[in-house]
């Protein structure tokens, strides 16, 4: 109860994070309003700055121009100087063209190198105003943009205290926030204490009903040793009124018993010859078994040796079972790997290596020359390799598949099979190759074109076009004129008289 008072009394405080926030945002707002404060002095005096370096930068740039028409007029003055000499009495002026009536006198002497030095001193004091300008300009930009976000982050506190108490009301609050969990945690600690007190009875409580069930655990065993006899029943509401009870009737028929007692025994004696003649018939049966047995030990004891050490033996028989098929796997998995070592051996053996890496080589070629002579036969033919002959071989799938030899094949199926042939085996010349280095850039076809339809020859030419498109090289030796105007680039032989005429014609 004292716990959930406390308890009731803390959640109708605030939050004690909440209340934190608040008074780190009024100690906030404190300081900002004085970097505020300082920030606007500083202002100010930035702004001063940047007024006295403006009007220092105006007056460098009056007596630079000053400097700069001093240095005009020295140098007027100095180029008309330089005209005197030419000047003559009653001729006319090279200037103006007018006559001279009097060469003029020269004045006072005049400093070139003064004036542009006074120039150049002028023009690095202006670059230093400049310069200072900037700088307090800078200085100025930096206090306003500072002054700006400590008013943004003042504000952002403003917005948070709108509707807050004051600083000292939230210290007032943190302390009643405070001594409410103090006295929350005392309550805490007397419950925990109270509790544990409470745990020390229940134990004792428990140890004592403990005592009390072992006492009536000795009754029961004590009723029970007599229960053939027929005690009385137990009420097992108060064990010292049970036990006078159960020690009466006790009393009552000990002197019946003492009689039954020696029944009993003449009994027992005339049993201990019948166990005895049972024994000797259980000791010969074990004899005859092929048990040992102890007569000094119950026969029981041997016979059960006996069966353990049966079962061990049936158990050891089982893992030599085990190990035993264990074996023949080992031994299969050895007889495996001994016949694929045997086929490796023959197959690397230098005799038959060679032969095994054509085999693999003309497979692969092949394969590419079916696919590439099912396009140039629209499909009709491919290629196989005859595992008896180790020939060529044609798989016509106009007709059902067959397999039948290359040999059989017309004149122009002849040239495209030849064709599929060569154009495999330049694409898979670099595969076939030692690191792949090697590639056949160029492919020369001589004649065999004559042997070919108009529809298998404009077959062909369209598979050469594209060959050339791929960026290879295809050159083509014919007599037939339709296939030599479809080439883009072709050389034409012609004889003329003794000798033969070549002309490059592109189409």
């Amino acid at each position: 109860a004292a716990v959930g008072a406390a308890e009731a009394a803390r959640a109708g405080l605030p939050e004690r994070a909440t209340l934190e926030a608040c008074r780190r945002d009024h100690l906030r707002r404190r300081e900002l309003a004085e970097s505020v404060a300082r920030g606007r002095s500083a202002a100010a005096g930035s702004d001063a700055a940047v007024a006295a370096a403006a009007t220092a930068l105006d007056a460098a740039l009056g007596a630079a121009a000053a400097a700069r028409a001093e240095l005009e007029r020295v140098r007027v003055v100095l180029r008309a100087r330089a005209l005197v000499p030419e000047l003559v009495e009653g001729e006319p002026c090279p200037v103006c063209g007018q006559d001279v009536h009097q060469v003029p006198a020269q004045g006072p002497p005049v400093d070139l190198a003064v004036a542009e030095a006074a120039v150049a001193g002028a023009e690095v004091a202006v670059e230093d105003r400049r310069r200072l300008l900037a700088e307090a300009q800078t200085h100025r930009a930096r206090v306003e943009e500072k002054l700006a976000r400590v008013g943004d982050e003042l504000a952002a506190v403003d917005g948070r205290l709108d509707g807050a108490h004051g600083l000292d009301a939230v210290d007032a609050e943190l302390a009643r926030v405070d001594a409410a969990a103090a006295a929350l945690d005392e309550a805490r600690r007397a419950e925990r204490t109270a509790r544990a007190a409470l745990a020390a009875a229940a134990a004792a409580h428990e140890a004592l009903r403990g005592r009390e069930a072992d006492a009536r655990r000795d009754f029961d065993a004590a009723r029970d040793a007599v229960a053939v006899l027929g005690p009385p029943p137990a009420g097992r509401r108060d064990l010292a009124a049970d036990w006078e009870e159960l020690v009466r009737w006790a009393s009552e028929r000990s002197p019946v018993l003492a009689e039954e007692v020696v029944a009993h025994r003449r009994a027992a004696e005339a049993g201990r010859g019948q166990v005895a003649a049972r024994l000797a018939a259980v000791a010969a049966a074990c004899e005859a078994a092929g048990v040992d047995v102890d007569p000094s030990r119950w026969p029981g004891e041997a016979v059960a040796a006996a069966r353990a050490r049966a079962e061990a033996d049936v158990a050891r028989l089982d893992d030599q079972i085990d190990e035993a098929a264990r074996l023949r796997a080992e031994r299969d998995a050895a007889t495996e790997q001994h016949q694929v070592a045997d086929l490796l051996a023959g197959q690397l053996a230098a005799n038959r290596f060679e032969k095994w890496l054509l085999d693999e080589a003309l497979q692969q070629l092949v394969a590419t020359a079916s696919t590439l002579l099912s396009g140039l036969s629209g499909g009709a033919y491919a290629l196989a390799v005859d595992r008896r002959s180790g020939g060529f071989a044609v798989v016509d799938h106009t007709n059902a598949g067959q397999l039948r030899s290359a040999r059989t094949l017309s004149g122009g199926e002849t040239f495209l099979a030849s064709l599929a042939l060569a154009l495999a085996l330049a694409d898979q010349v670099a595969g076939i190759g030692s690191g792949g280095s090697a590639r056949l850039e160029s492919l020369f076809l001589d004649e065999g074109f004559g042997t070919l339809d108009s529809d298998t020859l404009d077959v062909v030419a369209t598979a050469l076009d594209e060959l050339g498109a791929g960026g290879r090289m295809v050159g083509v030796v014919t007599h037939v004129r339709e296939l030599a105007e479809r080439l883009p680039v072709r050389y034409e032989v012609r004889k003329v008289g003794g000798s033969a005429q070549v002309e490059r014609v592109e189409a």
